[in-house]
């Protein structure tokens, strides 16, 4: 994909940072715990989210 197109992944300290930043528009999704996302969504006035679940997979390292 062309850089100005496909998808970033930008680091943020909490949740609240990131919906603040959802809702300023400075990035297009979020993901998390949806417990947390869903309060902190709430908190800032945002009730009209689409919600999409993401399958997980669980991962082990082992290390000498």
């Amino acid at each position: 994909m062309p850089l100005g197109s496909r998808p970033e992944l930008l680091l943020v300290k909490n949740q609240i940072e990131g919906i603040h930043l959802l809702q300023s528009r400075d990035v297009t999704g979020a993901a998390g715990n949806d417990l947390t996302l869903r309060y902190a969504a709430n908190s800032f006035g945002m009730r009209d989210l689409v919600y999409v679940l993401l399958e997980s997979s669980s991962y082990s390292l082992v290390s000498r």
